[in-house]
This record gives structure tokens, sequence and C-alpha cells, in this order.
């Protein structure tokens, strides 16, 4: 789970530059982000937190999913917390 919330961090991460050099629409990349992170966010947290039960079960070490708990509320809040306020 851990290289999976990574390899996703890194996909948005090269996907934002890219598209914020494109498209040159920053308040559209933020919105894109902003809005499907939490989703996103909330998919690998259940997922990791499934991943440190397994390794609780299992008795081996735990920092990985850990690690990954921590990356999945970075990918779903920090997007999130930097969209603008938009009140349209």
């Amino acid at each position: 789970m851990l290289r999976l919330t990574l390899g996703i961090l890194v996909l948005w991460g090269v996907w934002a530059l890219v598209f914020d050099v494109i498209a040159d629409g920053v308040f559209l990349t933020y919105r894109v982000f902003g809005l499907i992170s939490p989703l996103v966010g909330l998919i690998c947290l259940v997922l990791s937190t499934l991943g440190l039960m397994e390794a609780y079960r299992l008795r081996a070490p735990k920092r990985h999913a850990l690690a990954a708990i921590a990356l999945s509320l970075v990918i779903g809040v920090v997007p999130f917390a930097v969209l603008p306020y938009d009140p349209s």
C-alpha cells in the first residue's frame, strides 16, 4: 500500500506540473485536485488501515502501513485545503 500511495502522489504531482504548463490554468489545476483528492485519499486511507490491521495480525513491522496512512492523509487533505474559495 505504501508503494501505491507514493505512486499516486508522484503521479499527481507530475500530472499537476504538466497540466499547469500546458493549460496555464492554476485555478483549474487546484480545483481538479481539490475536488477528487478527498475521495482518493479516503480510499487509500481505508486500504492502508486494512494493511495496518494485517501487519498487526502477522506481527510484521507497522512502519510501512503507518507511512501509507500518512501519505493517504496528504493525498486527501492538502489539495482540498489549498483549494481557492469559489462562491459560485
